[in-house]
């Protein structure tokens, strides 16, 4: 079978993306504290860079001893690694930090102080996420991150794996009640919708697709979503190309055209953040998959009472046909544009009680032991493309003849 592009064909993309763009401004001073915070061990750095053959790296990350954590949990495993929670103490008048206040110096801070991060396993199988990572982590032009920001490597001395080193959030969409409809505003709702769409551009701006697009992979970190997991994030100028065996990502999310066989692109991202729209007013994720389209072709029913003006922006996300998608720079307008209608709109009963509604449904499904132990929605994992159109064609002749 053909691949889509050779692992060294996109490692050599990766590292051209990294070489063609200038640290923004605000990630120099960041960088410079995290030199200062972590100092000691640039060599440390530097010689297992040099191992991952990424030297490139070594001016934006530190190296971080993995004894320098403490209270070490496993927060997470995923379809690649395990993601680990720590903490690291800085001692009284050891922890850098820049005083915006007295003209950009660096100060020590008195106090003992100590900040929680998420750590990632990889090895050198993934170095393309790492190369990816630090490019988004560095190289967007306004002051915002479009991911957790990554900070260094370190070595998990049990496991034997390389570990990278994120800012940690409070939360995932999935677990946020942030994400229950009934329990909050539309002003709230357009909020994370425009703030995801926001650095869902500047991924897209800074020439990468996400490729797996869920709820699992957005984090609340301060009520503002950021996306995690990008793993899997492939160039643009590579997502076009023939799509290959198949696709990593959880069905329940993935657009119509993946399961046609067809290549993800920035549209199908797209695809997705419409998915989440929907999610973030009813909480839970939605039904089935995109083989299951309701009649007007969107991927689920639209909520009773919704603003008209978010409806039509999830409906311009759900167009089946990729083409004909708007870009995230073009929802990001939508969504603005109507600010006002949609951020004063008020929350009516018929949305609380569909809410209520498909909460109970869910529960109810997840309960269930059969569902966990049959069903393949629920978690990412890989696709092979010829399953997944056996699947949509099943899926088709089985709608067709259902009675009307």
């Amino acid at each position: 079978s053909t691949a889509q592009f050779e692992p060294v064909d996109l490692l050599e993309a990766a590292k051209r993306l990294l070489a063609d763009y200038e640290i923004c401004p605000r990630n120099k001073e960041l960088i410079e504290i995290h030199k200062r915070c972590f100092a000691g061990h640039e060599d440390k750095l530097e010689l297992n860079l040099a191992k991952l053959h990424i030297p490139e790296l070594a001016k934006y990350l530190v190296w971080i001893p993995f004894e320098r954590f403490i209270n070490v949990t496993v927060l997470g495993i995923g379809g690649f690694a395990c993601v680990y929670r720590g903490t690291v103490r800085w001692p009284a008048e050891s922890f850098v930090f820049l005083d915006r206040v007295e003209k950009l110096n660096y100060r020590i801070m008195k106090e003992t102080v100590e900040r929680d991060f998420a750590m990632k396993e990889f090895d050198e199988t993934m170095v393309n996420e790492l190369i990816f990572a630090t490019h988004i982590s560095n190289h967007h032009k306004i002051w915002q991150n479009p991911t957790m920001g990554i900070i260094g490597l370190s070595y998990h001395p049990t496991t034997n794996k390389y570990l990278i080193v994120m800012h940690l959030a409070k939360s995932s969409l999935e677990s946020s009640t942030l994400t229950k409809g009934s329990t909050t505003t539309w002003a709230m709702i357009y909020h994370m919708a425009t703030e995801l769409t926001v650095r869902l551009q500047m991924l897209h701006d800074l020439g990468l697709v996400h490729k797996d697009l869920h709820s699992g992979n957005v984090v609340i970190n301060h009520n503002i979503p950021y996306m995690i997991d990008i793993g899997l994030a492939v160039p643009i100028s590579h997502a076009n190309s023939a799509p290959g065996d198949g696709i990593y990502g959880r069905l329940e999310y993935l657009p119509p055209e993946s399961l046609c066989g067809e290549p993800y692109t920035a549209a199908s991202d797209v695809y997705c953040l419409g998915t989440l729209f929907w999610q973030f007013v009813v909480g839970v994720p939605p039904r089935g998959t995109a083989a299951e389209l309701m009649t007007d072709g969107m991927r689920e029913e639209m909520v009773p009472e919704m603003p008209a003006e978010y409806e039509n922006v999830i409906r311009a996300c759900w167009n089946p046909d990729p083409v004909k998608r708007p870009s995230a720079k073009e929802v990001v307008e939508m969504l603005r544009t109507n600010a006002t209608a949609i951020r004063e709109h008020l929350v009516k009963s018929s949305t609380i009680k569909y809410i209520k509604a498909r909460e109970k449904e869910y529960m109810a499904k997840t309960e269930s032991t059969i569902f966990f132990a049959e069903s393949q929605v629920s978690r990412s994992q890989f696709h092979v493309y010829k399953d997944l159109m056996e699947y949509s064609r099943r899926i088709s002749a089985t709608t067709d003849n259902a009675p009307t």
